[in-house]
């Protein structure tokens, strides 16, 4: 697992992410990007790596859609597509979770595509996410910025949870 942590704030939407990729047995550490982008959409993922892959390589999916239910079905029909979804309960199952920044939001969809928008204007999915989260609450009203905020929780991640390594990296993106 890993850690993706989201804050938007000021205009602007930062994603920070770590580079560990992990199994029940290893760690590595990988150069590949967790998060990217399409057009004005921000795209933060964690779990199966081929699936940020085709996201991010075969990305029509992403164009002309009209809300974020319309890009979410999208989304899953690509990786129905591409075989990378399985059956639980007669529902559609992603082996990853995503933050994604679209139409000036923040929302979370979780591996059966339920889209949530949280009333906090932060975010993080993956093994570090409670971690996380519970740093970005308690720095929310520091005199920190995004930047620094997305670090502490990323460092805090990495410190309390067994699967986030550093290097980390940040993105930037105003809208």
């Amino acid at each position: 697992m890993s850690c993706v942590v989201a804050i938007q704030e000021n205009s602007a939407v930062y994603f920070g992410w770590d580079s560990a990729i992990s199994n029940e047995s290893e760690i590595r550490i990988i150069k590949n990007p967790k998060v990217f982008l399409i057009g004005d959409i921000v795209i933060g993922f964690i779990g199966n790596s081929r699936v940020g892959q085709i996201l991010k390589y075969y990305d029509s999916w992403a164009k002309n859609n009209k809300s974020i239910e319309t890009l979410i079905n999208s989304m899953r029909e690509k990786l129905e597509e591409h075989n990378c979804l399985t059956m639980e309960d007669g529902m559609d199952l992603c082996s990853s979770s995503f933050l994604i920044f679209y139409d000036k939001k923040l929302y979370e969809v979780d591996e059966f595509f339920q889209i949530l928008e949280l009333e906090d204007k932060y975010n993080a999915i993956g093994s570090g996410k409670y971690v996380a989260l519970g740093c970005l609450y308690s720095n929310q009203k520091s005199k920190m910025s995004p930047i620094e905020r997305i670090t502490e929780s990323l460092e805090c991640s990495e410190k309390f949870t067994p699967f986030v390594r550093k290097p980390f990296s940040i993105l930037e993106f105003k809208y």
